[in-house]
């Protein structure tokens, strides 16, 4: 059974820079994470699978204030309750992998560079029009709660 969440090699640069520094946009790069999950869902990309596991995986009990949102991202891809059992907790944690892939090449596609501050409440925007959102850093769960 998979204890960690893994990301893309190919925007391990991505994550450290819009979670794990000084300035970053994200309080930490779950957050990242789940953000980027969230935007593909929201806006029907394609799971992508990871090419190559890159930097170190996040521990799964990071995750676990944060586990319903897997769940949910999960259940709306299969459509099918037992993808909530624990014997296809690893498919979850494919699942919600691959669209936080999908989400970040699809942000880094937009962008020529790491996006900054301002690119990500446009996207952020774009995804809830009726909600201006302008708070540095990125409040997530204030985020999610207004999805709802």
């Amino acid at each position: 059974m998979k204890n960690s969440i893994a990301k893309d090699s190919t925007y391990e640069h991505v994550y450290q820079q819009l979670g794990n520094t000084k300035d970053s946009i994200f309080g930490t790069m779950k957050d990242v994470m789940i953000f980027c999950a969230l935007y593909a869902v929201r806006k029907n990309i394609h799971r992508k699978a990871l090419q190559k596991r890159g930097g170190d995986s996040i521990k799964i009990d990071i995750f676990i204030p944060e586990e319903s949102i897997i769940d949910i991202i999960a259940l709306s891809d299969q459509q099918d309750i037992s993808i909530l059992s624990n014997e296809r907790q690893d498919e979850k944690i494919t699942i919600f992998e691959e669209y936080a892939n999908a989400g970040i090449a699809n942000i880094m596609d937009r962008f020529v560079n790491i996006p900054e501050q301002s690119d990500i409440c446009r996207i952020i925007d774009e995804m809830r029009p009726e909600v201006k959102y302008d708070k540095a850093p990125i409040d997530l769960a204030s985020l999610v709660r207004e999805s709802l």
